[in-house]
C-alpha cells in the first residue's frame, strides 16, 4: 500500500488532521510562524478584526441612516439636515477608524 492510499484510507475511517502526512508539515509551519512573529500576528489580526467591525457597521449604518433620518425628512418636507449630519459624522468616524486600521496594517506589514 502507498502513502497516497494509506492516507486516503485514513482520512475515510476518521483519522485526526495531525495524523496525516501533508498536515504535520502545516502545523511545523504555524508553529514556526508564531514562535517568531507572535506580537506581529496577534497586530494583523486585531487590525483586521477593526477594519472589519468597520466596514460592517457602515455597511449596516445605512439602512438605519435611510430609515431613521431620510425617509422622514423626505416624507414631512424639513429642511432641517442636523440629525442627519451628525449620523453621518457619526458613519465618517467609523469608516476613518477602519481605513486608518487598513493603511497601518498594509503599510507595516504589507
Amino acid at each position: 500500500m502507498n502513502d497516497r492510499s494509506r492516507s486516503r484510507d485514513a482520512r475515510m475511517m476518521g483519522a485526526s488532521i495531525s495524523d496525516l502526512k501533508g498536515a504535520t508539515s502545516v502545523w511545523r509551519l504555524f508553529s514556526l510562524i508564531f514562535k517568531h512573529y507572535k506580537v506581529g500576528l496577534l497586530v494583523v489580526a486585531a487590525c483586521i478584526v477593526v477594519s472589519t467591525l468597520a466596514t460592517l457597521a457602515s455597511t449596516l449604518f445605512t439602512k438605519t441612516l435611510i430609515d431613521d433620518y431620510i425617509l422622514p425628512m423626505a416624507n414631512s418636507g424639513s429642511s432641517d439636515f442636523s440629525p442627519l449630519a451628525v449620523a453621518l459624522a457619526k458613519l465618517t468616524q467609523a469608516d476613518s477608524l477602519g481605513a486608518c486600521r487598513d493603511c497601518e496594517t498594509s503599510s507595516r506589514y504589507g
